[in-house]
């Protein structure tokens, strides 16, 4: 290959200078473009704001009362401020906009109104369109839409307008939203969905003053740190309560809504107001859902389903009267039915589903008597250290755990309450829990299919209310070798006891000769009867208002205790019981 001369490396030189310089030119001519593309949309996104130039009452036409002219546009976004006292009202009369914010900035003590004839509506529309809101404005126009707008700000945004045109979802992040009729009678306020977030509060009617709407179609979602202030009662779709509160201060709810409600979490709480209406209640996952101040919950239909976690009532007024669904229905989970209250009695039917569950009575000087009827085939338990009585039907079939406290049945026949002389299920007695039969007079039987006994902590009680002796077994266990035996077998009455024997379990299959200790009422003797040619237990009263004699067990004192077999008086016992211990002794 030649070697270039010198006269050809310089015209070389000179063609690549040429192309150099050029590239350098396109690329300031592209740079210049862009800086005036990107200075166009900055001016034209400065433009679309406008701002109310003047703390005073005027017409959006007026393009003196703007800092620019509002144009319909999903940019637009109208900013209202105000200090101090002011108050001023705003009235759009260009016609139908299309708005993505309206903003006040209202850091005093006064109202911004924002007005509007019916044909003049508000779009909220464009990427994240809100009400920002700081202070307190007063929206009296229309919007109309379907998609969402969030409420911002700290201040509070009051819907008073007939409104029915808006079929979005309103988003309240922060602040409050008022739903009112104050200056109308009638209001209309057709949201499909109101999501109230951490933060933010919505608050439905004002005092019960006029007459606000909402569809039968609305649902409104309460998320932790949301809070719902109903002020006025009201038909409805529902409440998805996902952590909130829903605070019923002078109102009630009454639910329509085509679609169970879901609650996971929160409260509810109020006057003496209910939730109510047929819309199904499903209470989901393993969170708490707490009813207190004077709320209950009267659903009708769609009833009150305690599919998984707890539902907690903290007084007898939280109650209601709501049909019971106990477990989801695939046996998947359970529900737990929570009393934390004084005593009281709630009617209300109990279903119990493949999951089951569980009522809870706190407190241990608490009886709850639950006086509707019990079906279902899935298991409950009992638990809490508090008294469950059940007064009605007990056709379930599953099984029933006593775990603690407490449960007490009352036959028909023999105590006046409404329980069928069967009741279909099984029976399991934890340790340092009681099953307790309210016999009454003794002239009918409570039939269990089985009875487990075995822990030896474990109680059932005879609860007699009767001169003479029974005439019936007490309890009847119907399923061969059902009778598991263990714990204690307590007898008491409310009257003096007779002499003489009479049957308290009478049940089938194998013999039984032992296993269960006896617990009498005070100054009663008497003791048990294994009769295993005709497969009963029976009590055998052999006397009545026993002497005491002194054993000194506790101590040299006659009696500093507080009650019976408290303190000193576990000093003294009855002739046959201290006989019977000195025997075992030797």
């Amino acid at each position: 290959m030649k070697r270039e001369s010198r006269t050809q490396q310089g015209r070389r030189r000179r063609v690549l200078g040429r192309i150099l310089q050029h590239k350098r030119k396109l690329l300031q001519g592209l740079l210049s473009s862009t800086l005036l593309v990107i200075s166009a949309y900055s001016s034209g996104v400065a433009q679309a704001q406008s701002v109310w130039q003047n703390p005073v009452s005027g017409n959006w036409d007026v393009a003196s009362n703007w800092s620019s002219l509002p144009v319909s546009s999903d940019t637009t976004q109208v900013v209202f401020n105000a200090t101090g006292a002011e108050s001023y009202a705003t009235t759009n009369n260009i016609g139908p906009l299309i708005l993505n914010r309206i903003t006040v900035n209202n850091t005093g003590t006064g109202t911004v109104t924002i007005a509007g004839a019916a044909a003049n509506t508000f779009t909220l529309a464009g990427a994240d369109p809100q009400l920002d809101i700081t202070g307190n404005a007063l929206f009296s126009g229309l919007f109309a839409g379907a998609g969402t707008m969030r409420k911002t700000g700290t201040g509070t945004f009051i819907h008073n307008s007939n409104n029915s045109g808006f079929t979005g979802t309103l988003v309240i992040d922060q602040g409050t939203f008022v739903n009112s009729s104050t200056g109308i009678a009638t209001t209309n306020f057709n949201p499909v969905s109101i999501v109230v977030n951490n933060g933010g509060t919505y608050q439905f009617g004002a005092s019960t003053v006029g007459d606000p709407n909402l569809p039968n179609s609305t649902y409104i979602t309460v998320n932790t740190g949301g809070t719902v202030n109903w002020q006025e009662g009201e038909t409805f779709g529902g409440v998805n309560l996902n952590g909130g509160v829903v605070n019923l201060q002078q109102g009630s709810m009454t639910l329509s809504g085509a679609t169970a409600q879901n609650w996971t979490s929160g409260s509810l709480t109020g006057g003496n107001f209910t939730v109510g209406g047929n819309t199904a209640i499903n209470k989901t996952t393993a969170g708490t859902v707490t009813l207190g101040g004077n709320v209950s919950i009267t659903t009708g239909t769609g009833r009150l389903n305690i599919l998984d976690g707890t539902l907690s009532m903290l007084g007898a007024s939280n109650l209601g009267t709501a049909a019971v669904r106990l477990g989801a229905s695939d046996g998947s989970t359970a529900g737990t039915f929570d009393y934390q209250g004084t005593t009281a009695t709630r009617a209300g039917a109990f279903t119990l589903q493949a999951g089951g569950g569980a009522i809870h009575v706190a407190e241990s000087g608490t009886q709850l008597t639950l006086s509707g009827a019990f079906d279902g085939a899935g298991p409950l338990s009992k638990t809490g250290s508090g008294t469950l009585a059940l007064t009605g039907g007990l056709s379930n079939t599953g099984l029933v755990n006593v775990e603690q406290g407490t449960l007490v049945l009352a036959p028909t026949a023999s105590n006046g309450g409404t329980i069928a002389t069967t009741a279909a299920g099984e029976f399991t007695v934890g340790n340092n829990a009681t099953l307790s039969i309210a016999s009454g007079a003794g002239t009918g039987s409570l039939t269990v299919q089985s009875l487990n006994l075995s822990a030896p902590a474990s109680t059932l009680q005879f609860g007699l209310n009767t001169a003479t002796l029974p005439t019936a077994p007490l309890l009847v266990v119907a399923t061969s070798d059902g009778l598991i035996a263990g714990g204690t077998l307590s007898v008491s009455n409310t009257q003096p006891m007779s002499l003489g024997s009479f049957t308290l379990i009478d049940y089938n299959g194998g013999a039984i000769n032992s296993g269960f200790n006896l617990q009498l009422q005070g100054r009663t003797a008497g003791s048990l009867i294994y009769d295993t040619t005709n497969t009963r237990i029976d009590l055998n009263v052999t006397a009545l208002s026993e002497n005491v004699k002194w054993s000194g067990a506790t101590d040299a004192n006659w009696d500093v205790g507080t009650a019976a077999n408290v303190g000193g008086t576990n000093n003294w016992r009855l002739e046959t019981s201290l006989a019977l211990d000195q025997a075992k002794l030797g």
